[in-house]
């Protein structure tokens, strides 16, 4: 005679048959990987006040803090 599955390992088994549930976990891990990792793939603090300058809005923002014109053409 076989054991009973616990309720948890009965819903782990039916949400792994489910490709849709599948591939919205993947979705969903990968969005909250990306919050978490945020801070450390932005180009800047957008809290940091003191290298807020609005008079540079016609700049294009780089990695290294330092702009170039933007060309209009």
């Amino acid at each position: 005679m076989s054991t009973p599955d616990s309720p948890l390992r009965r819903f782990a088994a039916e949400f792994c048959e489910n490709r849709i549930a599948l591939a919205a976990l993947v979705v969903v891990v990968v969005i909250v990987g990306i919050a978490i990792m945020a801070p450390f793939i932005t180009a800047q603090n957008p809290y940091d006040l003191a290298t807020l300058v609005l008079t540079d809005a016609r700049h294009q923002p780089h990695l290294h803090g330092n702009t170039q014109p933007v060309d209009d053409g």
